[in-house]
């Protein structure tokens, strides 16, 4: 039986392709008839764009101390 990958190799501008298709998809749903006849399709679109904003790691620079700037 096919296992799952458990990482994949995307680049940056990848990842800002998948999540802009799919603010796009869940912009095209959330009209008032496609948010009344599918909110759980709205909820799981938004919940795989927030895995992938969470997987993001930022960077923020840091002070000498150990603080970050800003």
């Amino acid at each position: 039986m096919a296992k799952f990958r458990r990482s994949f190799e995307l680049l940056p501008s990848d990842i800002e392709m998948i999540e802009q298709a799919l603010r796009r998809e869940i912009a095209a749903n959330n009209t008032l008839a496609g948010a009344q006849e599918q909110p759980q399709r709205i909820r799981d679109l938004n919940g795989l764009l927030g895995k992938l904003h969470n997987q993001k790691v930022f960077y923020a620079q840091v002070h000498d101390t150990g603080t970050p700037a800003g």
